[in-house]
């Protein structure tokens, strides 16, 4: 799976990559989620903080997406594929018209903006 920075307004970023996957022919929706990944601040050493964006960004929010769903879930904990279907179906619908793709899920956002409470919800 892909994890896509965007900005707090839900834009994409112009650096982010997009979908489908044609390397392999298969033409799969890709990112599969979008997550925040611009302007978030993060610890510099050896005592500091300061703003970056980046998929570097992007995937740690996802990471603790995962920690808090799995410990409101425990019967999901090491279950990847059940999790990530998880976070595709309860994630916050984001449509796009760019990239060959219409409406939900897109080549843009894939499935849309994650949505911790929804997964927990669900």
């Amino acid at each position: 799976h892909r994890v896509d920075r965007r900005q707090r307004q839900m834009c994409i970023r112009d650096s982010s990559s997009r979908g489908p996957v044609t390397v392999d022919g298969s033409n799969r929706i890709k990112p599969n989620i979008a997550a925040p990944g611009s302007s978030v601040r993060s610890s510099v050493p050896p005592s500091s903080y300061s703003t970056f964006s980046g998929t570097s960004m992007a995937s740690p929010a996802v990471a603790g997406a995962v920690a808090l769903l799995w410990e409101a879930k425990s019967n999901l904990i090491r279950d990847v594929e059940k999790t990530e279907r998880l976070f595709e179906k309860t994630a916050t619908p984001l449509s796009s018209t760019t990239c060959g793709s219409t409406g939900f899920p897109n080549n843009v956002y894939g499935y849309g903006g994650v949505n911790v409470l929804a997964a927990v919800n669900s």
